[in-house]
């Protein structure tokens, strides 16, 4: 496990704190299924500090070609999102992996309190390759948990599922067995479904937003109960019962009494 490590040690009679050993670079890569492979490599100081940041593509097509990259951190404590907006200039010649190192790009961003420093654990870190002026996503966003191990299921070429994402998720709902699908409609707007299993005779799905501009709603989840017998677009529109974080977030305010 990946962790934060705050370490002191004392000599007899009072000697200097020793330096605390860095943690390991925080790393992450998938290929899509052109071939294409994207990553980024984030390094901190033992204190959960900046101290680089890269990010790496090697496009195996032109549509898969990245032209900028937006990264989220969301702290577990606020659920409030930051951004930095990069560009990946000049772009990467297909078939060759390139690498480009951000790290003054993060530093000037904390510098101007526009992302956070020190990274807490719990912390969602999340990239998405963005493609053209409109930020046309390449690929599905990769996210991982400041503190715990990379979850690869997360991050898939192909899903925890055994398919790529979305291709199987309607058949493994139907018969609530585990999955995972992330969605993203807009640059600030994603959102990940997993099949958690049974509960009697309802599927029992947890929700999810990974980004959304609303503070109230991201990084907040909720669970909710599915009736299986329907498809999952129509059986999200009518859940038995919800509960936790996100639903409480979205639950209209009681009218007020007279």
């Amino acid at each position: 496990m990946i962790r934060c490590l705050l370490l002191a040690a004392f000599a007899a009679g009072g000697a200097a704190e020793e330096t605390p050993e860095p943690p390991e670079p925080l790393e992450i890569s998938k290929t899509l299924s052109d071939g294409t492979v994207q990553g980024f490599r984030l390094s901190l100081t033992a204190d959960g500090s900046f101290s680089d940041f890269s990010i790496r593509q090697r496009p195996a097509a032109e549509s898969s070609r990245a032209t900028g990259v937006i990264f989220y951190a969301i702290a577990a404590d606020s659920g409030k999102p930051r951004t930095l907006h990069l560009l990946l200039d000049p772009p990467a010649p297909l078939g060759e992996e390139t690498v480009w190192n951000f790290a003054k790009e993060v530093f000037a961003a904390i510098e101007k309190k526009n992302f956070p420093d020190p990274i807490a654990e719990g912390t969602t870190l999340t990239l998405q390759f963005l493609r053209g002026r409109k930020g046309v996503s390449v690929g599905t966003p990769m996210t991982l948990v400041y503190g715990s191990p990379p979850d690869a299921e997360a991050n898939p070429a192909r899903g925890s599922t055994g398919c790529r994402a979305g291709e199987c998720f309607e058949e493994r709902f139907r018969a609530c067995k585990p999955a995972r699908l992330e969605t993203k409609s807009r640059i600030d707007l994603a959102y990940r479904y997993e099949v958690l299993g049974r509960r009697d005779a309802l599927c029992r799905v947890r929700s999810t937003f990974l980004l959304h501009p609303d503070e109230a709603l991201a990084g907040k989840s909720m669970e909710c109960l599915y009736d299986p017998e329907k498809p999952f677009a129509e059986a999200a529109l009518a859940p038995a019962a919800c509960s936790g974080p996100l639903y409480e977030a979205m639950r209209p305010a009681p009218a007020s009494g007279d």
